[in-house]
C-alpha cells in the first residue's frame, strides 16, 4: 500500500497560522476593524482556498452569520478583493518566513498525535505528500518534526493543483494501480474530486471538517479516520485481503491486494462508465472518446450494483 496525505488539517493544524496571517493581510489592506485572531481560527473549517479568506473575514467584520455557502458567496462575489486578500495573504507568509522561520514552523506544526504515527508510518511504507502549500514549506515543517517523507515524495502545487492528478502522478512513479493508494484528506470536495481515480480515500475528521462533511462522506461509503481509529485503518489497509475469483465469479480463496494486482488474479472490482454521444463535461479528460471511467473501487460483494449505485453518487453527487 502506498500512502498520500494532504498537509494541511491532516499533519498541518495550520488553524493557527492561517488566521494569523489572515488577520495581517486583512489589517494591511486597510480594514481597521480586523475580527479577534481566535475567531478567524475558530471558523477555519469554513473556507477551502485563501481568497474564501476575504469572504470569512468580512463576514465577521460585520458580525453575519457565518456558513461555508456564505464564504464562499462573499468571495465570488467579489473576485478581485478575494483574490488582492489571497495575495497580500501570501505575501506576509513569504516576509514573515524570512524573519522568523522558527515561530512560522510553530504555527503551522503538525498536530502531537499524528506525529509518532508519521514517524514509524515514513520509516516503514511508501509515503507521499500531496498539498497546495509550497514543498519548502513542507520540508522545513517536517523536518522539525523528524517526519521522514523524502523530499522527491512532497508534491505541491507547481507540479499540479489538481490532487486526482497529482495521485495519478504517485501510481506512475510507484508503478502501482491507483486503487493501491490510500489518499488522506480533510476537504470533502477534494475527496470527491479524486475518487473516480479509484484511489483509497478517507476523510480526516480531526482537521478543518465540519459535521455536514462527516455525514456527506458516511452517505457516500467514505472511510471517517478520526484519532482512535487511525491506526487500526492504515494497518488494516496495508494487509488487505481480496476474494480471489474465478471466471464464473465464484470465490476460490483470498490473497493480499497487493498480490492480486502483482500477479493478475481475478478479483472483484466496479467500475461507472458514462456513454455519451457527444463529448461534454462527464468525459472532459477523454477528449475524442465516447466512454470514460468516471469511478472505481473494490468490492467484495457479489452484487455490484449497490457498491456501483455509491460509486456513481459519490461522482455526480446526486
Amino acid at each position: 500500500m502506498i500512502y498520500a496525505f494532504d498537509f494541511d488539517g491532516v499533519i498541518a493544524d495550520s488553524a493557527k497560522g492561517s488566521a494569523f496571517f489572515s488577520h495581517r493581510a486583512w489589517k494591511r489592506l486597510g480594514n481597521k476593524n480586523a475580527p479577534p485572531v481566535k475567531s478567524i481560527e475558530k471558523h477555519r473549517p469554513y473556507i477551502s482556498t485563501a481568497k474564501d479568506n476575504y469572504g470569512l473575514l468580512f463576514l465577521l467584520s460585520n458580525n453575519m452569520k457565518v456558513t461555508r455557502a456564505a464564504v464562499r458567496k462573499v468571495a465570488e462575489e467579489n473576485p478581485e478583493k478575494a483574490k488582492i486578500m489571497s495575495d497580500t495573504f501570501f505575501d506576509e507568509k513569504e516576509k514573515f518566513i524570512k524573519t522568523d522561520k522558527e515561530k512560522f514552523c510553530r504555527l503551522y506544526g503538525p498536530f502531537r498525535f499524528i506525529v509518532p504515527i508519521m514517524q514509524r508510518l515514513s520509516r516503514k511504507e511508501t509515503v507521499y505528500i500531496v498539498t497546495s502549500n509550497k514543498k519548502s514549506q513542507v520540508i522545513d515543517i517536517l523536518c522539525r518534526s523528524k517526519i521522514a517523507v523524502k523530499p522527491e515524495n512532497i508534491l505541491d502545487s507547481t507540479i499540479s493543483k489538481n490532487k486526482s492528478d497529482l495521485i495519478k502522478i504517485v501510481a506512475r512513479r510507484e508503478k502501482v494501480s491507483t486503487f493501491d493508494i490510500m489518499f488522506v484528506e480533510d476537504s470533502i470536495d477534494h475527496i470527491k474530486e479524486v475518487i473516480p481515480t479509484g484511489v483509497n480515500a478517507a476523510l480526516a475528521s480531526w482537521g478543518f471538517v465540519l459535521k455536514e462533511d462527516i455525514k456527506e462522506a458516511k452517505k457516500l461509503g467514505i472511510k471517517v479516520l478520526d484519532k482512535k481509529n487511525l491506526i487500526t485503518t492504515l494497518n488494516a489497509e496495508n494487509t488487505e485481503y481480496f476474494d480471489v475469483i474465478d471466471k464464473s465469479n465464484k470465490v476460490i480463496g483470498k490473497a493480499p491486494r497487493d498480490e492480486c494486482h502483482r500477479k493478475g488474479l481475478l478479483h472483484r472490482s466496479v467500475h461507472i462508465m458514462i456513454l455519451n454521444r457527444k463529448v461534454n463535461s462527464s468525459c472532459r479528460n477523454e477528449a475524442k472518446r465516447r466512454t470514460c471511467i468516471q469511478a472505481g473501487g473494490h468490492h467484495q460483494q457479489a452484487d455490484m450494483l449497490p457498491a456501483a449505485i455509491v460509486m456513481a453518487r459519490a461522482h455526480t453527487g446526486n
